[in-house]
């Protein structure tokens, strides 16, 4: 029999010669990459403002650099050559035996100061009532999946200590609670870091008192399975094929139909009109969790037809979007700014903010991912919305 350390050298001989000779790939794996690979996504959108600025060259490269005939069945070939040596951890994910989960990269306690810091004056300058939402990793929540090598750093005591930073008038929610106390629901999409709608309405039903309202039961909404075949971005880092695509379930509250009319403003302050709060069109592209709430943009807003006249300021990562479809019963106005695709805007970041007075709305919520936090520039565009 052969020993560990020869097979293993047997294991990279073999991945260098297929490095060498790609079509060899297309003898051994012809099924999975009918299945999962020869599906590609459409180059990016043609736009005049775009080319003149150089963005859409920069677009189409990196379209080509993740979307050659090659890249992505050799991805597939090392993933599956570091789990038979035994390495569950490839391109910074691991794999269990029933999910993907992303190995976290969070912020250091200097970063969370700057960040707390930034929001206390925002808080100090609008005199509105701010709430806290930080959002625990899969990893954080799902530990006892993942191998016992995986050393990770206490959340928890990242997520007290920048509340506890925070001003204290600050009204403090609680993502942990609910999360770990129903392992038996999938709180995270299997191929993908974000919280799915079961994973959204635990914490909005835990939280929502705290936010003055009484949280609607399950009872009270109807589920539908909208796709039961999406692939998240971490299959795209790994393309194991062991663990089962992911459903995307919309919550449609039974008491009565919401209805909504969302503006989304892009990147070029361009706005995009529709009368639904899901945005159904996305279903057919590749990323299908963008229905919950659409496409990540710098700004959206949202006009319901609430019971309550309330209305809430949203400063969120793209976790918030499963949270919309039930924030669409309790408040009739609703404005979400992704702070993080501000930094990508082509247009004036002044202008594109006028559109938001945060002194109109009855409360500002900050909900973040944990890692997300790790970007702590992104909050000096807070400034922006001060003087609005």
């Amino acid at each position: 029999m052969l020993k560990p350390l020869y097979i293993k050298r047997l294991l990279i001989s073999l991945f260098f010669i297929i490095l060498s000779c790609p079509m060899i790939i297309f003898i051994y794996f012809p099924n999975q990459i009918d299945k999962h690979f020869l599906v590609k996504p459409q180059l990016p959108a043609f736009n005049l403002d775009d080319i003149l600025n150089g963005e859409y060259q920069s677009k189409v490269n990196e379209y080509l650099n993740k979307n050659l005939f090659i890249y992505q069945p050799l991805t597939f070939l090392k993933t599956n050559i570091d789990l038979m040596t035994g390495k569950f951890l490839t391109n910074d994910v691991y794999i269990t035996s029933s999910s993907l989960i992303d190995a976290p990269k969070l912020p250091d306690l200097d970063s969370l100061k700057r960040t707390s810091n930034l929001i206390n004056e925002f808080m100090q300058k609008v005199k509105k009532p701010v709430y806290s939402l930080i959002i625990p990793t899969n990893a954080q929540i799902n530990s006892s999946k993942l191998p016992a090598y995986a050393l990770l750093d206490d959340e928890t005591e990242l997520i007290n200590n920048f509340n506890n930073s925070l001003d204290n008038r600050t009204v403090i929610l609680d993502a942990n609670t609910p999360l770990t106390s129903m392992k038996n629901i999938t709180a995270y999409y299997n191929t993908d870091n974000r919280l799915t709608s079961f994973g959204a309405f635990l914490i909005y039903n835990y939280n929502m008192k705290q936010l003055g309202a009484s949280p609607a039961s399950m009872q009270k909404f109807n589920i539908e399975h909208v796709a039961d075949d999406f692939y998240g971005t971490l299959f795209d880092r790994t393309f194991y094929t062991g663990v089962n695509p992911d459903k995307i379930d919309f919550f449609h509250y039974n008491a009565y139909d919401i209805t909504a009319n969302v503006v989304q403003t892009d990147s070029c302050n361009v706005s995009v009109f529709r009368n639904t709060l899901y945005d159904y069109s996305q279903l057919e592209n590749i990323d299908k969790a963008n229905a919950l709430f659409g496409v990540n943009a710098p700004i959206k807003k949202m006009q319901t037809n609430a019971k309550r006249e309330h209305n809430i300021l949203i400063f969120a990562d793209h976790n918030i979007d499963a949270f919309m479809q039930f924030f669409a019963i309790h408040y009739n106005n609703i404005a979400v700014v992704n702070l993080l695709e501000l930094d990508s805007c082509n247009f004036s970041v002044e202008e594109l903010t006028k559109s938001i007075d945060a002194g109109l709305y009855d409360k500002i919520l900050f909900a973040y991912g944990i890692g997300t936090l790790a970007n702590s520039e992104q909050f000096e565009h807070l400034k922006c919305f001060m003087n609005n």
